[in-house]
Parts: structure tokens; C-alpha cells; sequence
């Protein structure tokens, strides 16, 4: 285990760590630059704890602050993630996991974003912002974010950059990684028609 999940002891951390933001994703999805432009903007994103693995936190937590969970499709944040190296791969998998000796492959990767996926969204929750990967690059995340955090903000939408994962790269898959897609194909279906 990598932290004790327990509700009394992730929020004794935040209060702590004076964590005022919690930015959860399964990885790949642009949570790096979004806490970039928040942490611009006087919030503090960033704790030791959120980078051991609330950042990645696998299951939903009753935490004391705002949270805000960005995803993508799927099939890009995993190629996002793989692409990066054994290092992110295996590291995203432990926390996915909050398993230090988890398993390592693919599809357990692949497994274990669904999962995180569905526990994060299957039930709302007033302190939860639910966003999608593409919403950080239209004019409408400003207020968005605004609202949420009742909090004026400068810098977005955030400036797009072409991602290095692609719809060439997707549309060029190799016949392994096809077919695990394949497999999964009800559950990325599903997270990419979520609104």
C-alpha cells in the first residue's frame, strides 16, 4: 500500500499539507498543465501527499476541499502514459492501484483507469468538477472553473498544444495493443460519450 485511504487520514494530510485543490486523473489527461495555471493563480495543487497519490487516486475519497477530476479518452491517456516510459507507466500503475507491488502490463493499466473512471463519476458530489481533457482548451473552462472554485481566474482557456498522441497515432495502432482495445471497447466507448 502506498497510503491509507481511510477519509479521517487523507484529509488529516490535507490539513497539513495546506492542499487546497485536489486534481485527479488516471494519467495522460493534461492534469499537469491544468494545475500549472492553477498554482498560477495562488492555489496550491501540489503536496506531498498529492504527488504520492491522490493525484492518481484510485478510489473517491470524502475529502474536505474541491476536487476536480479530468479525464480523456482513454485509448490516448494510455498512450500518453506508455509513451513516457517504464518509469510513468509503472509508477501510474501503483498508484492506480495504491499497490507499491502491483502487477505491470497493459491491460492491467488499462483495467485499472476504467476502474478509477467509474468510481470517480458513478456518483455526484457537490465538491466534485467532473472535466473532460479537451474542455481546458475551450473559452467555456474559465467560467466553468470560476464557478466551481468561486474564485476569478487568469490564463484560461489554456493554450493548446498539439498532443504527441494523436488520431494518426490511434488510427496506426499496433495488432496487440488493437486487440486490448477491443476487449475494452464497451468501457472506452462509454467514457468517451460521459458528459
Amino acid at each position: 500500500m502506498i497510503m491509507d485511504m481511510s477519509d479521517y487520514n487523507i484529509n488529516k494530510r490535507i490539513r497539513e499539507e495546506k492542499l487546497e485543490l485536489c486534481v485527479v486523473s488516471y494519467g495522460g489527461c493534461g492534469s499537469t498543465s491544468l494545475i500549472e495555471e492553477l498554482m498560477s493563480n495562488g492555489i496550491n495543487c501540489k503536496t506531498g501527499s498529492w504527488h504520492a497519490l491522490l493525484c492518481h487516486c484510485p478510489v473517491k475519497v470524502n475529502m474536505i476541499i474541491p476536487i476536480i477530476y479530468i479525464y480523456r479518452d482513454p485509448v490516448k491517456a494510455f498512450l500518453s502514459m506508455r509513451r513516457r516510459g517504464e518509469d510513468y507507466y509503472s509508477v501510474n500503475q501503483q498508484k492506480l492501484s495504491n499497490n507499491m507491488n502491483c502487477k505491470k502490463s497493459d491491460e492491467h493499466l488499462l483495467s485499472l483507469m476504467i476502474k478509477q473512471f467509474y468510481e470517480w463519476t458513478n456518483e455526484k458530489a457537490a465538491n466534485v468538477l467532473i472535466i473532460k481533457y479537451d474542455e481546458l482548451f475551450c473559452i467555456g473552462i474559465k467560467e466553468k472553473l470560476e464557478v466551481f472554485l468561486n474564485k476569478e481566474l487568469l490564463n484560461f482557456p489554456i493554450k493548446h498544444i498539439s498532443p504527441i498522441v494523436d488520431d494518426d497515432v490511434v488510427r496506426n495502432l499496433n495488432t496487440q495493443d488493437k486487440e486490448l482495445f477491443k476487449k475494452y471497447k464497451k468501457y472506452i466507448d462509454h467514457i468517451n460519450l460521459y458528459q
